[in-house]
């Protein structure tokens, strides 16, 4: 396969508040690589700190440009079902596209994401609170839903015994079996002993129950 210096990108994961310039540029056939702090990778943004601001912000704006529309759908007289219906199928689907792979969010960059279905059920119902909003139309929060990708994502790949599987041994289940005929007063069990937050809220780690 060639690759094409024009399409490929290098960027640096750093954790640090500031950055060591590096000379050591890549290039592809006499051409330098540019380097990027931020590249979209099959529709989600990535950024060299692993945070997730560039990408929440670029789905607010999508969310945005769509609620205009649902905004002229509710004048126009259609009913609460379908508005419901196209929501979830123009607006939310966009929210949620690829949400395990982003999931560990600040709980801010979360009341972002949520404030989005806030306003869309508020076109839709302006005479009830969120909640009930929620109830009336059988929507989950956001950030319900998120979990519960995670925890289904998690599952398939615990199922899937294929022989192409490269996360296969990241999700493996963390009970022991014992080899003995001894009764322990706790479980032969172990978990990963981290320092950060961002590893402990890590999707293979936080939802690998």
């Amino acid at each position: 396969m060639k690759l094409n210096s024009k399409k490929c990108k290098e960027m640096t994961i750093s954790f640090l508040q500031y950055h060591l310039p590096l000379d050591n540029a890549i290039y592809i056939d006499g051409s330098p690589v540019q380097s990027v702090s931020s590249f979209k990778l099959l529709g989600v943004l990535l950024r060299e700190d692993l945070s997730w601001c560039d990408h929440v912000d670029y789905v607010i704006k999508k969310a945005n440009s769509r609620l205009y529309a649902l905004r002229k759908l509710k004048k126009a007289g259609l009913s609460d079902k379908d508005l419901v219906t196209i929501y979830s199928s123009f607006i939310r689907s966009r929210i949620e596209y690829a949400s395990p792979a982003w999931s560990t969010l600040t709980q801010s960059q979360s009341d972002l994401i949520e404030s989005i279905q806030r306003r869309a059920l508020r076109i839709l119902l302006p005479e009830m609170s969120y909640q009930d909003a929620l109830n009336y139309t059988g929507l989950k929060k956001l950030s319900t839903r998120r979990h519960n990708s995670c925890e289904q994502f998690i599952r398939k790949l615990k199922l899937d015994n294929g022989p192409i599987n490269p996360l296969k041994d990241v999700v493996a289940t963390r009970i022991h079996p014992n080899t003995h005929n001894y009764n322990l007063r706790s479980e032969s069990s172990w978990s990963l002993q981290t320092n950060t937050e961002r590893f402990q809220n890590f999707i293979t780690v936080k939802n690998n129950y």
